[in-house]
């Protein structure tokens, strides 16, 4: 009884502050705002950012950036240029020639696509003269995230920590790298 008591209360807590650190799903890796992201679409997109910066790239960092997609989404119309698909794929192409990415050998995947999208707009917003800084801390504020915890979590501070002994902290649009 005392476990049941002690799991309603640490579940309890957990809805409360909005943020889940499992996913009802095991083959679900993360869920922003109703949108599901399996296990396998982090893989693909794992593989393709890792083709294109020439080397791996962890999953888990992967998981990171798309916990702040739906925040991102919310504010990208507010930019001097609107993130859209199409812009992204610009800029894309633009960093290929300039050999800060590589081609891939596959059509980017549309989930490949919200993660590059996601990273430029958080890159945008950490600019000075973009004002999105304050409606994106609130679209974060009000996002639903749950990371399975095989990739990490999120804290009661919207930081995402690693699911590894370390405890690494990855960067966020209001702390910057270093940090």
């Amino acid at each position: 009884m005392k476990k049941f008591i002690r799991g309603a209360l640490v579940i309890g807590a957990v809805a409360a502050l909005g943020l889940s650190g499992c996913s009802a799903n095991p083959k679900t890796a993360l869920s922003v705002d109703g949108k599901s992201y399996s296990v396998a679409d982090v893989t693909r997109v794992s593989q393709q950012a890792g083709e294109m910066v020439g080397g791996p790239t962890d999953p888990a960092k992967i998981v990171g950036i798309l916990a702040y997609s739906g925040a991102v989404e919310k504010v990208s119309k507010l930019l001097p240029q609107p993130a859209t698909e199409e812009g992204v794929l610009k800029e894309l192409k633009t960093l290929q020639e300039q050999g800060k990415l590589r081609q891939t050998t596959k059509p980017l995947d549309k989930n490949t696509i919200v993660f590059w999208k996601t990273l430029l707009v958080l890159q945008a917003i950490q600019n000075p003269t973009v004002k999105a800084g304050p409606q994106f801390k609130h679209a974060l504020e009000h996002s639903r995230i749950v990371i399975n915890p095989l990739y990490g979590k999120l804290d009661a501070n919207g930081q995402i920590t690693a699911a590894n002994p370390r405890n690494v902290i990855f960067p966020t649009p209001q702390m910057p790298a270093g940090q």
